[in-house]
C-alpha cells in the first residue's frame, strides 16, 4: 500500500462490487511475490517493516480451517 495522493478511498459498501477482483488479484500478487522471494535470506528488518501473519487450526475430519484465538 502507498499514500493515496489522487482521488478518495471508497467506503466499505462501495468496495463490494470489486471484492472478487481484489481477492483474485491479491492472491495472484502473493503467489508471484512468493515465487520471486522464496529463496531470499539474511534480510535485516528495518524500522517500519511489517510482518503480518495468521495462526490457523486445521480440522482434517471436518475439512475446516479457522483462525486461532
Amino acid at each position: 500500500m502507498g499514500l493515496l495522493t489522487l482521488g478518495t478511498p471508497l467506503s466499505w459498501n462501495e468496495t463490494v462490487p470489486y471484492v472478487d477482483y481484489i481477492k483474485e488479484h491479491g492472491i495472484a500478487q502473493f503467489i508471484a511475490l512468493y515465487h520471486r522471494l522464496k529463496g531470499r535470506e539474511g534480510d535485516q528488518l528495518k524500522w517500519g517493516d511489517e510482518i503480518e501473519y495468521t495462526i490457523v487450526k486445521f480440522d482434517d475430519d471436518a475439512k475446516k480451517v479457522g483462525a486461532l484465538n
